[in-house]
């Protein structure tokens, strides 16, 4: 993994617990979540509600979740 992927990561994890939310609560997680995945990889996040996985589009292979959250 490059370093400055890595480092964002690291910084959306100590964002994400400088807000907690109580459980099952979690909109503002799944958002910041959600915004991550869209500004910063190639997937696309597909919203069922109340949880989202992403997916990343191979030309010739199924579809894999890389990523699912329940919320």
């Amino acid at each position: 993994m490059k370093h400055k992927n890595l480092q964002k990561i690291t910084d959306l994890r100590h964002e994400l617990h400088m807000y907690p939310e109580l459980s099952m609560q979690e909109t503002e997680t799944a958002a910041r979540l959600r915004k991550f995945l869209e500004d910063n990889t190639g997937f696309q996040v597909v919203d069922r509600g109340n949880w989202f996985y992403a997916v990343r589009k191979v030309k010739g292979a199924k579809n894999k979740i890389a990523f699912r959250a329940d919320m």
